[in-house]
């Protein structure tokens, strides 16, 4: 069975430290826009871009940084003049549905999925692989009969996501 998973370039700027202003990760979602003020007062944030193509791209571009820079300021001008410092990309692990991959793989015995997270693997891994442990061990789990890698081949599509970024 083929993995229906793509990469997708994903870009993320950081500015020069501010006086903390801002406390909650915050999330526009017409835009993709995200940004969050870490704690030595960096604006941390990125945006998808609808017409990116996939692929292993991890260089930055300005497209990226006109993009991020125009929303974020029409949101918040009072950071109009605020120095972005470091620009960086990685790729997001994308499935048709946007949903990850868990369980079993048909037809590659002993090989277990946890896969096509987009941008959420990071926060979910930890709860993710604890149910996947007690799975393995025996216990019941429904989340890897819905998530598993057979429901693109039966055309059972998750509908239901959400995406930051």
């Amino acid at each position: 069975m083929t993995l229906p998973n793509v990469p997708y370039r994903h870009e993320i700027v950081s500015s020069e430290p501010l006086k903390p202003f801002l406390g909650p990760l915050v999330s526009m979602l017409g835009t993709g826009l995200y940004f969050s003020q870490s704690m030595r007062g960096e604006i941390v944030g990125g945006m998808g871009d609808p017409l990116e193509e996939p692929g292993l791209n991890q260089s930055s571009s300005l497209r990226f940084m006109t993009r991020y820079s125009r929303a974020l300021t029409e949101l918040l001008p009072q950071v109009g003049k605020v120095k972005l410092l470091r620009q960086w990309a990685g790729c997001y692990d994308v499935t048709p549905d946007h949903s990850p991959v868990l369980g079993e793989t048909p037809g590659v015995t002993g090989l277990l999925q946890m896969s096509g997270f987009v941008g959420h693997g990071f926060m979910m891994a930890p709860a993710v692989g604890r149910r996947m442990a007690l799975w393995m061990g025996g216990a019941q789990d429904e989340i890897f009969d819905r998530y598993n890698l057979r429901r693109f081949a039966e055309g059972r599509l998750i509908q239901e996501t959400f995406i930051i970024g």
